[in-house]
């Protein structure tokens, strides 16, 4: 009863917190108070850093491939 009535209270809390935040309109209003270059830098940052993950994984993927056939002959 009590775990209840403290995860009711919490989750209440919690969703008054991030509407206070409001962080799609605050990360809207950094975005938009950008330089176009200071942008395309940011999206070349995420961009290159993703790939990189997406290239990792594959070799992981890969190497897992050819490590886990058993070839016959």
């Amino acid at each position: 009863m009590i775990q209840e009535i403290a995860g009711h209270w919490i989750i209440n809390a919690l969703e008054r917190m991030l509407d206070a935040l409001d962080i799609k309109a605050n990360v809207t209003e950094k975005i938009e108070a950008m330089q176009v270059e200071e942008l395309e830098a940011l999206v070349m940052y995420v961009m290159e850093k993703e790939l990189k993950a997406v290239v990792n994984l594959g070799a992981l993927i890969g190497n897992v491939n050819i490590f886990g056939e058993r070839k016959t002959i």
